[in-house]
Parts: structure tokens; sequence; C-alpha cells
């Protein structure tokens, strides 16, 4: 249904009538944050329940090349884990958007906010990655294009062994997020009376906040700011507890009435809510959605890129 696509109605019916109770930045913040608010949907949302995918087990290319196309092989493990890369982000900010979207129709704000800064701590820490695989890709086009270019066998006999090292680079960045964690597995996996072992070696997890001051740095954008704020209404600290708040009122000179819990379509608690986080709510959508885009093309042009060395084997 189109309703599922746009931010909760009774919201934004609230901000239509007492917008101009909010803080004039807020406001324009909740503005831009309506508008990215379908495509951020159509990306992550709007896609099937489940996928299913090809993920390999084993990435020995010499356990593999008996399996798959030799000449295509190191791409062919890249693109693998890379489509895993994807598909996993796209679910994990799917189930934690539904969840979200869910909150805020209910005016749950405070299981809204753990899940909002979720998402961001998320999409921040997949872009940290994919910025690098980025420019790594774009390192290894240009060598395959110099090799392609040059008729010197010395040139291309230096340039190839760059870029199979850029290859190799580009798989342990994708390999590193895939498999980071701070658990060791095998002796938790022990718990349960496992006997087998983690099917890969896991890789030291990026820290949230590395993630969120490096895409700061590149987009210019007050990431950090906007992740302390939605911290403390996460943490179990002041902000949070005005969360579960519905109203306050005086009730005599020394003491006033507090309201707690429910929160379902009060206007007072949803302006609270988007003079908080519509700057934050701003920026992960349009960060989720740049990523997304990104992922897709490179995507697209991995898998392009051994079409096209297949090609020109075949000729």
């Amino acid at each position: 249904m189109e309703a599922d696509t746009k931010f909760p109605s009774w919201i934004q019916t609230v901000e239509k009538s007492d917008g101009h109770k909010l803080n004039n930045a807020s406001r324009d913040f909740f503005k831009k944050a309506l508008e990215c608010y379908p495509h951020f949907h159509s990306r992550y949302v709007n896609c099937p329940r489940t996928a299913e995918i090809g993920v390999l087990n084993n990435h020995e290319p010499w356990v593999l090349e008996d399996h798959f196309e030799k000449s295509t092989l190191p791409q062919f493990i890249i693109a693998n884990i890379s489509e895993t890369f994807h598909f996993q982000l796209t679910y994990q900010i799917r189930e934690l958007s539904l969840a979200m979207h869910d909150a805020l129709e209910r005016g749950s704000f405070y299981t809204a906010a753990i899940l909002h800064r979720s998402i961001f701590e998320s999409v921040c820490t997949y872009y940290y990655t994919f910025r690098r695989v980025e420019e790594k890709y774009k390192q290894s086009v240009r060598l395959l294009e110099a090799i392609a270019k040059t008729k010197s066998k010395s040139e291309k006999n230096r340039l190839t062994p760059q870029y199979y090292e850029c290859l190799y680079e580009i798989y342990s960045l994708v390999f590193r997020a895939n498999t980071a964690t701070s658990l060791n597995w095998a002796e938790h996996l022990k718990k349960f009376g496992s006997a087998g072992e983690p099917p890969l070696e896991p890789s030291k997890r990026i820290h949230v906040n590395d993630s969120i001051k490096d895409i700061a740095k590149v987009s210019k954008l007050p990431l950090m700011e906007a992740y302390d704020l939605m911290s403390e209404f996460v943490h179990p600290n002041y902000g949070s507890k005005t969360l579960v708040i519905r109203t306050k009122r005086p009730h005599h000179k020394h003491m006033d009435v507090v309201v707690l819990g429910d929160n379902s379509g009060n206007p007072e608690a949803a302006l609270f809510y988007l003079d908080n986080f519509s700057e934050p709510l701003f920026y992960t959508l349009t960060l989720a959605c740049s990523l997304h885009e990104r992922s897709v093309r490179f995507l697209d042009a991995i898998f392009e890129l051994i079409s096209a060395v297949k090609k020109q084997i075949a000729h």
C-alpha cells in the first residue's frame, strides 16, 4: 500500500497542525527527512521478505578452481562476498526499519530512538568498509586499463601483480566486514554442545565511533554530534527518561504531576521527538540511500567485469 511508504501519518498530522511549535531547524530537517523517506523505504523495506543467495563456504582458489571459471575466480570470490555484504546490510536495515516504523505508529518513542540509533550505527559501519572497497576497486580498474593499453611485456609483468594485490585487498576488506566480531565463537558454540568450528576465521570488529568519524570527515556532516544526541536518548540517561513522559502539569508550588507511559497519539510527545530526532533522521536516511545506491553500482560493475573478462578470453 502507498501509505506504508510514508512516515507515520498521525505524526505528520501533528507536525502540520502544531509544527510552529518546533524549532525552525528541526522543522526544516523533518521536511527533508519526509522527502527521503519513500526512497529509503523502496531500497530497504519494499524488497522481498526473503532473499536466497549463494554464499561460498571456502575462499581458497585452488579448491574452487575445479568448480568455477578459473580465469575470473578472484573477481567471482569478491563478487560473492560483496553480494553477501550488500544483502546482509539490506535485511538488517529492513528489520530495524519495520520495527522503528511500528514503534512510531504506536508512539513508542523510546523504542524508536533505540532502533533509529541501531540503523545509524549499521549504515555508518557498512559505509566505513564500502568507501575503502570502492577506492580499491577504482584503483584495480585503472591498473586493468593500463595492462590492456600497454604493449610492453615487462610493463604488463609489473602491473599484473599489482592488480591481483589490489583484488586481494578488496577481498580482505569485505571479508573482515562480514566476519567482524568481538566474541570467541568457537568457545561460545561449545556452550551449546556444538563440536564444529565456525566456518571462517573471525576478524576484529570495526568500532562504530571510528566509522562515524570517518563518514563525518568526508561528508562534512555533524554525524558525531547527531550520534551523541541519539545516544543520550538511548542510554539510561536523563534524555531517555523523557521519552516515556506523556505530559507534565503543575500540581502545586513544589510539585508537578508527571504522566508516564503510553504516548500513542500524543502530540506533545511527537513534537518533542521531532525536535530532537529530525536532524539525525535526515542524516540516517540520506546516508542509507546513498550507501545502497553505490553498493548496487559496485555489484553491477564487478559482475560486468567478470562477463567482460570471459568474453575477452572467448575471443
